[in-house]
C-alpha cells in the first residue's frame, strides 16, 4: 500500500510553555494556559488542558495529526489564558506558524524550543516574551497497528497490557490515537454526546455573563466529564443504568431545540438563566457520581453498599432530571433543590443544639456584593474553592481593615447556600464576644454540618451521647469527636459527594490572639485529615499570629485582597456611581448628572479602594439631614484615610463642644457601651442599662450616627465596621477628641451600671414557679417565663459583668459595689443564671473574684 493510499501519522507533544521576562512587576496573578493547535488545511483543531495560575505550565500531551497529505500544510500554535471572565478569556500570549515538514525539521529527534510571536499587548503578562516545548514525530503504518492493538488491549484488561512494536514512538502516540479508534462502547458513545451539549452550555454561560451562579458548575462539570471521557477509554465496566443516566444528563442540556433563545439573549436570558442555575448544579452531582461509579476503587466500595441503593440513586437522579427537562419544554421552573447523593429531610435538632451550644450566628443584616463588582476576585475563589485535585484545603484570603473581605466571604457563602453545597457559615465580630469565642468555634461548624448532612448528624449524635460533657474534651479531641470521626462516617455512606464548603469570616475578631492560639493550630494543621472534598474559606486582617500559622503551609492557599489593583478602584468606582445615582433620583431637587465626573473622581481618590470608606460616605451623604452637596463638600476638605471620615461623622453632633455637660457625658456613654459590650443591644436596652431618660435617650443618638451604625427602633444596634471601634480606641489616633473612648474607664462604667440593674431587678423566685421541687428542664414554660420575667439588659448584666469587671482597673468604690452585691443578691445571681445554663462561668468567677480579692486586701 504506497504512502499516498495512506498518509503518514503524525504525533504532535507539547511539552511546556516558558518566559524569561521579569514578573516582579506584574501585579495580576499567574495566568492559566492552554495551547490551540491548529491545521487549516484538514480542520483539526485540539485544545491541552488548562494549567492554572503558572508562569511555567508543563502539559507533556500528545496529540495524533491524520488526513494530512501535503507535509507542507501550515500548522499553528497559540498560547492563550482561559478565564472565568469574559473579557480576559481571549488572550493570546503568543503564536507560532510554520509547516509540518519545516517544524519536523526542528523537533523529530528532540525536543525543541519555540519563540512566540506576540499577539495581544492589551495585558502585561502577554508581554513577557514566551516559547514553546514541543516535538513532532511522524509515525509508521506499524507504529499505528501498535497503538491500536494496545487500545484493543487496554479494553480487554484496563490494568495490564504489554505494549509491542517497533517504534519508540508508540507510548507518545498512544492518546492521540486513542481519540481516532472508534471504541464501540455505548457509554463512551453516550458521554461524548454529553461533551458536545456541554459545548453549548458553556457558549450561553458567555452570553449571560453571570458568573457567581452558572459558570463555576459548568467549568467543573466539564473537567470532571472530560476525566470520565478519558477514564472509560481503559475501563471494564459498563452498565445499562449509568448509560441511562449519561443519556439522561444529555437530555436535560439539550438546548438545540431552543436555539431561537440563544439567538435572542436579551429576550429570554432571565427564564434560561435561572433554568441552568438549577440544571447545572444537578448535572454535576450526577457527574460526580458517574465518576465514583466507574473509578478504580468501585468494587471495593461495592462491598460496602448494597447494589439496589445504587440502582434506586440512579432513578432517583433520573427522574428530577426529566423534571427539570420537561420545565425546559413547557416553559415552568421546577423549584427543587436536589442534591442527588443524599437526602435532605426536616429533623428534630434539639439535642445536638443543648449539648454543642453552638454560637449564634444572624447574617440578615450582611450585605454581598454589588451585582457586577468583585467578579475577578469572587471568579478565583470559586475556581480554588472547586478545584476537587488541589491538595490545598484552606483559602486564606487576608486583607486591611475596610477592603470588602467579610462583604465577598457572604457572597461566596450565600452562592454555596444557593447551590446546596455550604457546610457552614461562620463569621465573628467583636461586638459579640460571646458567639466570637473561640472554644465556640469547633461546636458551632460541627453543628452547622450536621443540619447540612443528616448521616454526620446521626454520626455526632451517637460521638455527643458516648462522650458525654463536650465541654470538658481537650480542643484537640472535640475536633477529632465532632469532625474528623463523624465525616469520615459520613463519606462511607457515600452522601457527601463533592466539594462541601466552610466559610470562616473575620478570623482576627475571634477571640484575643491567646485565646485562639489553640483553634489557629487546630485549623492549620488538622483540616488535612478530614475528607478531601471538605474545603475552607477564611477571611481576616494579616494579624501577626495568623499568618505565622497560615503563611508558608502547603495545606494552605493564600491570597491577598490588593485594594491599589485597578480592578478594586474600577469596583469601588462602580459601587460609588450606582449609590450616588440612587441618591440623585430620590432627591428631585438634585440636578441631572449630579454628582459631576469631578466630584465622582474626588470621592473615589478619598476612598483609596477601601469599600467600607466608599459605603460609610455613600450613609453620610444620604442619610444625613443637610443637603448632599454640602455634605460632599465637608467631605472635599477631609484627608484621604478612615480616620478622617469618621472624624467628619462625629463632628455632626454638636454637644462634643460642652464635654462636660450631661447630655455629652451620656452620650458619650453610650458610644463607650457600643464600643466595649459583649453582646448587641437594643435602643430601650442602652437607655434601661444607662438610665437615660426624655432628651437624653439614645435613639436621637444613633439616628445622628446612622452613617456608622446597623440599627432601626427596636432592634440591636452595633457599629457597621471593627475600624470604627479602632479608631475610637486608640489614643494615637483620636485620644485628644471628645469621643475618644478608654476601655478600661467604660468597662468601669458597664461594671457599675450591670450591678445597678441587678440589685435593682434581682429578687427571689424570678421566674414564678410554683415549685421549687421541679428541676427546670421539666418546667413545660420555662422559655416563656425567662422572655417574660427576665429583662434583657437584667440578662445581659447577669451573664457579662464579670467580664466588664475584668476589664477594669482597681477601683475601691466598684468594689464595695462587688461586695456589697455579694451579701445580698449572690443567691438571687445564681437562681437566675442557672436558668440560663451559666452556672460553669459563676463557679469560674466566684474562684477568680475571690483570688484577685485575697490578694488585694
Amino acid at each position: 500500500m504506497s504512502e499516498a493510499e495512506n498518509p503518514p501519522v503524525y504525533t504532535l507533544r507539547i511539552i511546556n510553555a516558558k518566559t524569561t521576562g521579569d514578573k516582579t512587576h506584574i501585579s495580576k496573578k499567574a495566568p492559566s494556559l492552554f495551547v490551540k493547535i491548529q491545521l487549516p488545511a484538514s480542520k483539526f483543531e485540539k485544545k491541552t488542558k488548562i494549567i492554572k495560575e503558572s508562569y511555567d505550565p508543563v502539559w507533556d500531551e500528545s496529540f495524533t495529526i491524520t488526513g494530512i497529505k501535503d507535509s507542507s500544510s501550515e500548522i499553528q500554535l497559540d498560547l492563550k489564558h482561559q478565564s472565568f471572565l469574559r473579557k480576559y478569556n481571549k488572550l493570546y500570549f503568543g503564536t507560532f506558524k510554520t509547516s509540518i515538514d519545516q517544524l519536523i525539521s526542528k523537533c523529530t529527534e528532540h525536543p525543541c524550543s519555540l519563540d512566540l510571536r506576540t499577539v495581544d499587548k492589551s495585558d502585561s503578562r502577554s508581554k513577557l516574551g514566551w516559547s514553546l516545548e514541543v516535538q513532532l514525530t511522524t509515525n509508521s503504518i506499524q507504529d499505528l497497528e501498535a497503538a491500536k492493538e494496545f487500545i484493543a488491549g487496554l479494553q480487554e484488561n484496563p490494568h495490564f497490557v504489554q505494549i509491542t512494536g517497533p517504534s519508540s514512538h508508540v507510548v507518545h502516540a498512544v492518546e492521540g490515537v486513542a481519540d481516532a479508534i472508534e471504541l464501540q462502547t455505548p457509554l463512551k458513545k453516550a458521554v461524548e454526546k454529553l461533551l458536545s451539549k456541554l459545548s453549548t452550555v458553556q457558549s450561553f454561560t458567555n452570553v449571560v455573563d453571570e458568573i457567581a451562579k452558572v459558570h463555576p458548575y459548568v467549568n467543573a462539570v466539564w473537567q470532571i466529564v472530560s476525566a470520565i471521557h478519558k477514564v472509560i477509554k481503559a475501563q471494564q465496566n459498563r452498565d445499562q443504568e449509568i448509560i441511562q443516566l449519561v443519556a439522561a444528563m444529555t437530555d436535560a442540556l439539550d438546548l438545540s431545540e431552543n436555539a431561537q433563545v440563544i439567538d435572542q439573549p436579551h429576550n429570554m436570558q432571565p427564564y434560561l438563566h435561572k433554568l441552568l442555575s438549577q440544571i447545572m448544579p444537578q448535572i454535576w452531582e450526577c457527574a460526580l457520581f458517574v465518576q465514583w461509579y466507574i473509578a478504580d476503587e468501585f468494587g471495593k466500595r461495592l462491598k460496602h453498599q448494597i447494589f439496589s441503593d445504587c440502582t434506586q440513586k440512579i432513578a432517583d437522579m433520573k427522574n428530577n432530571l426529566s423534571k427539570l427537562r420537561n420545565s425546559l419544554d413547557s416553559g415552568s421552573i421546577v423549584h427543587a433543590a436536589v442534591t442527588s447523593s443524599k437526602i435532605l429531610e426536616t429533623v428534630n435538632d434539639k439535642y445536638l443544639k443543648d449539648h454543642l451550644q453552638p454560637a449564634e450566628m444572624d447574617a440578615f443584616q450582611r450585605k454581598e456584593c454589588l451585582f457586577g463588582t468583585r467578579q475577578e476576585v469572587i471568579a478565583s475563589i470559586l475556581d480554588q474553592l472547586l478545584n476537587m485535585e488541589s491538595d490545598q484545603r484552606i483559602l486564606w484570603m487576608h486583607g486591611p481593615a475596610g477592603s470588602g473581605k467579610s462583604t465577598i466571604a457572604t457572597t461566596i457563602a450565600n452562592h454555596f447556600v444557593a447551590h446546596h453545597r455550604s457546610g457552614a457559615f461562620v463569621f465573628f465580630d467583636r461586638s459579640r464576644a460571646e458567639a466570637s469565642r473561640p472554644a465556640k468555634v469547633i461546636r458551632t461548624i460541627a453543628y452547622k454540618l450536621g443540619l447540612h448532612d443528616l448521616s454526620v448528624q446521626a454520626a455526632l449524635t451517637k460521638a455527643v451521647k458516648n462522650e458525654g460533657d463536650i465541654d470538658s474534651l481537650q480542643p484537640s479531641v472535640q475536633f477529632s469527636k465532632l469532625l474528623t470521626e463523624p465525616l469520615h462516617s459520613a463519606q462511607s455512606k457515600h452522601t457527601s459527594l463533592g466539594p462541601i464548603i466552610i466559610v470562616i469570616d473575620a478570623l482576627d475578631e475571634c477571640g484575643t490572639v491567646d485565646e485562639r492560639k489553640t483553634l489557629l493550630q487546630l485549623l492549620s494543621g488538622n483540616i488535612v485529615r478530614l475528607p478531601p472534598n471538605y474545603r475552607f474559606f477564611i477571611t481576616s486582617r494579616p494579624e501577626h499570629d495568623i499568618v505565622k500559622h497560615f503563611s508558608q503551609n502547603e495545606h494552605i492557599k493564600e491570597m491577598t485582597l490588593d485594594i491599589t489593583l485597578q480592578d478594586n478602584q474600577k469596583d469601588v468606582q462602580m459601587f460609588l456611581k450606582q449609590s450616588m445615582s440612587q441618591i440623585q433620583r430620590n432627591r428631585p431637587y438634585l440636578p441631572s448628572g449630579w454628582p459631576d465626573n469631578t466630584t465622582m473622581q474626588m470621592l473615589l481618590n478619598r476612598a483609596a479602594g477601601l469599600f467600607i470608606w466608599a459605603s460609610t460616605a455613600v450613609t453620610f451623604i444620604d442619610q444625613h439631614d443637610e443637603d448632599p452637596r454640602d455634605i460632599i463638600l465637608r467631605l472635599e476638605q477631609t484627608e484621604s484615610s478612615l480616620d478622617s471620615l469618621y472624624e467628619t461623622v462625629l463632628q455632626t453632633i454638636k454637644i462634643w463642644g460642652e464635654p462636660s455637660s450631661e447630655i455629652s457625658i451620656s452620650w458619650h456613654k453610650v458610644l463607650g457601651l457600643l464600643v466595649v459590650a459583649k453582646a448587641p443591644f437594643t435602643d430601650v436596652m442602652i437607655d434601661n442599662m444607662l438610665n437615660l431618660k426624655d432628651a437624653q435617650c439614645s435613639q436621637w443618638f444613633f439616628h445622628k450616627l446612622r452613617s456608622l451604625l446597623n440599627w432601626s427602633p427596636g432592634h440591636t444596634v452595633q457599629l457597621v465596621h471593627a475600624s470604627i471601634a479602632d479608631y475610637l480606641t486608640d489614643k494615637k489616633r483620636c485620644g485628644d477628641k471628645p469621643w475618644f473612648i478608654d476601655i478600661a474607664v467604660h468597662n468601669n462604667n458597664m461594671t457599675r451600671a450591670c450591678l445597678h440593674i441587678m440589685q435593682t431587678q434581682l429578687h427571689f423566685n424570678m421566674c414564678n414557679l410554683e415549685t421549687s421541687h421541679v428541676f427546670n428542664k421539666d418546667v413545660s414554660d420555662l422559655s416563656h417565663r425567662i422572655d417574660t420575667n427576665i429583662s434583657g439588659e437584667l440578662s445581659y448584666s447577669c451573664q457579662f459583668w464579670p467580664d466588664h469587671l475584668a476589664n477594669t482597673m482597681f477601683n475601691q468604690e466598684t468594689c464595695d459595689l462587688v461586695v456589697g452585691f455579694f451579701s445580698r443578691h449572690l443567691l438571687f445571681w445564681i437562681e437566675n443564671d442557672e436558668f440560663n445554663s451559666w452556672i460553669q462561668e459563676i463557679q469560674a468567677f466566684i474562684s477568680m473574684f475571690h483570688l484577685a480579692y485575697t490578694q488585694s486586701t
